[in-house]
């Protein structure tokens, strides 16, 4: 019979909201859920937790910045990079992405370790010379 909302507030250019007070917080908090979702039920449990910059804020050109990232990537082979501040904020996105990265990890250990015995035997693991 109970159900669990979570609110996140301030964005970039509006940090200070951060900052109120846990009462003002709540209510305002409680106030956009009646407007957005009809909530006007009293909470059983109310917590205020603050990460002041606690998500990354995209910015105009933000997947121009990637993709001159992932060139720059290219000449550090072994060198990944993965987080929020990449392809995702949320859960979900952190997941798949970190899942994605996972992948090409497993594939470069594989084509750069498992090249003949000696290369198992001795933990080298550099790269092989093209």
């Amino acid at each position: 019979d109970l159900v669990l909302l979570r609110c996140f507030v301030g964005h970039a250019g509006y940090e200070d909201v951060v900052w109120q007070d846990d009462p003002d917080m709540v209510h305002m908090c409680r106030e956009e859920l009646r407007d957005i979702m009809g909530v006007v039920e009293e909470p059983v449990l109310t917590r205020v937790y603050r990460w002041e910059r606690g998500m990354p804020q995209y910015q105009i050109g933000h997947l121009d910045w990637l993709a001159r990232l992932d060139q720059a990537l290219a000449g550090h082979p072994g060198l990944f990079l993965t987080g929020s501040a990449y392809r995702g904020i949320g859960l979900p996105d952190c997941i798949n992405d970190a899942a994605q990265t996972a992948g090409k990890v497993l594939r470069y250990v594989v084509r750069n370790t498992l090249h003949g015995d000696y290369r198992l035997r001795t933990g080298d693991c550099r790269p092989e010379s093209t």
